[in-house]
């Protein structure tokens, strides 16, 4: 389900994973609709952690790891997170200290857990490992209960999208509305079984998170996450580990365009380029094609509030198309709502 340059993640242990840490979030107090923030970059953890607090019946707030700390503090504070799972650090950045005053500065934050990076400095907080640990047979009840209980209709994530007149706000998602918005991307852009999908898009974002690797799971996908944004360590990759899909956003895509140029890339294995996000210069399309070698391009538009991409062109459209437009309603199949036309969100123009 994950692959990095040097690990693989299964669904089979996926599955085990993170149910053993799912049992010790509740061990630990976790409630139904508890919202735990997630402060961490595109780590094989991450998908673990989401998949816990989804199986625990409590809702995730993945948080832009790049806020300051002030910034930070209104995120986990206005969403009444009482959980905060993280990194101990990432670049130059120590969190471990911000952590530390967060839960000095909000009453509601009860314990934060850390991703093991073999640190001592990291021992004011325990691991995440150290979830398993504390599961319990009665833990592992609740657990079972809570998963045969779920529903589709419960609040999933609240992702937090940038404030333009003021602070960033929380949209709220539900697992039916992600699971749908996925399902219509696999489907709009004709998804071939096992698709290997690479991006550094942070999965803290809806294009990361929905377009990336819940719509890999439509077809029995995998992922191939980076943490951090290289050109050149990420054509190495799509080789090595035979990518079949790269997601970008332009600035990306034409610095990978760049890099690609000036080693003659060559990869049999990729299929497709999803370029979106930005402005585009007007010869990219051709140079997806013609540098990297992808059959199949697509662009989109989405939002945060209706799950990611909304409108994405067709894998048959024309440059032309690419060119002028963000293309039209996606294909929604049995993931549409017949009370909006079989679509999976629809724009009305009100004033």
């Amino acid at each position: 389900m994950v692959l990095t340059g040097n690990s693989c993640l299964t669904y089979r242990e996926a599955q085990v994973k993170s149910r053993a840490m799912a049992a010790g979030l509740i061990a630990n107090g976790l409630k139904p609709g508890d919202h735990v923030a997630i402060v961490m970059a595109n780590y094989p953890e991450f998908p673990l952690v989401k998949l816990a607090i989804a199986r625990a019946g409590a809702v995730a707030v993945p948080v832009n790891y790049l806020l300051r700390y002030e910034e930070m503090l209104y995120v986990v504070g206005q969403s009444q997170s009482t959980m905060l799972i993280g990194m101990g650090h990432f670049r130059d950045r120590d969190y471990v200290s911000d952590f530390i005053a967060l839960r000095e500065n909000l009453e509601v934050l009860k314990c934060v857990f850390l991703r093991n990076e073999n640190s001592e400095i990291f021992s004011a907080f325990p691991d995440i490992n150290d979830l398993v640990a504390l599961a319990s047979p009665a833990a592992e009840a609740e657990l079972a209960r809570r998963e045969a209980d779920a529903s589709g209709s419960s609040v999933s994530d609240i992702v937090y999208t940038s404030g333009t007149t003021g602070h960033p706000k929380g949209a709220m998602l539900t697992h039916d509305m992600v699971l749908r918005a996925a399902f219509s991307s696999a489907l709009t852009r004709s998804f071939e079984d096992g698709r290997r999908i690479q991006f550094a898009l942070p999965m803290y974002h809806v294009f990361g998170y929905v377009e990336c690797w819940i719509a890999a799971l439509f077809v029995g996908g995998s992922i191939i996450p980076h943490a951090q944004f290289d050109p050149s360590e990420m054509l190495d990759l799509a080789a090595s580990l035979k990518a079949t899909d790269m997601v970008c956003v332009p600035i990306m895509t034409q610095a990978l365009i760049d890099e690609a140029r000036r080693r003659m890339f060559v990869s049999p294995a990729l299929l497709s380029v999803f370029n979106s996000g930005g402005v585009n210069a007007p010869g990219i399309w051709a140079d997806i094609r013609e540098v990297l070698g992808a059959k199949e391009v697509h662009t989109a538009y989405g939002m945060t509030e209706t799950t990611a991409s909304a409108m994405c062109t067709l894998t048959e459209d024309s440059d032309e198309r690419l060119m002028a437009t963000n293309g039209g309603s996606k294909r929604s199949g049995p993931a549409g709502d017949p009370a909006i036309g079989g679509l999976v969100a629809q724009y009305r123009a009100i004033d």
